[in-house]
């Protein structure tokens, strides 16, 4: 179990889990909505949903976020410890969000900051017509 501290930590990084699975689908419904991934967390926020981007539990700071391709980006979040064999209760990687070839555990991290690339197929995600 840990200490209370460790405990806490853990507690933080299992919501920064997620944070970054809820800006990962957030990012998914703007690319099939718009056509284009967004330029920058900010505009995932949408008044008439109430999505607004969320912050790191802990410190209040931005998640990072960076566009890497026309259909893949980075998520990242500073984590207070290393996941290990203990994961969080997380929702599965969402099928057709391909993996890249370093990533080989879904939401698995080291203590610091850790970057998550992923890649949308367009097949299964496709662009909504308008």
């Amino acid at each position: 179990m840990g200490s209370p501290f460790t405990q806490r930590q853990r507690k933080f990084d299992d919501m920064r889990i997620n944070d970054l699975q809820t800006i990962q689908w957030q990012t998914v419904n703007y690319w099939q909505q718009k056509g284009e991934l967004p330029k920058k967390l900010g505009d995932l926020t949408d008044s008439i949903s109430g999505f607004t981007v969320p912050i790191d539990p802990d410190t209040n700071n931005s998640y990072t976020y960076e566009i890497s391709s026309t259909t893949a980006f980075k998520i990242c979040a500073n984590f207070d410890l290393t996941s290990g064999n203990i994961q969080p209760t997380v929702i599965p990687e969402p099928y057709g969000m391909e993996r890249l070839p370093q990533e080989k555990d879904n939401w698995s991290h080291k203590e610091g900051m850790q970057c998550f690339d992923r890649k949308i197929d367009p097949e299964l995600y496709p662009i909504r017509k308008k």
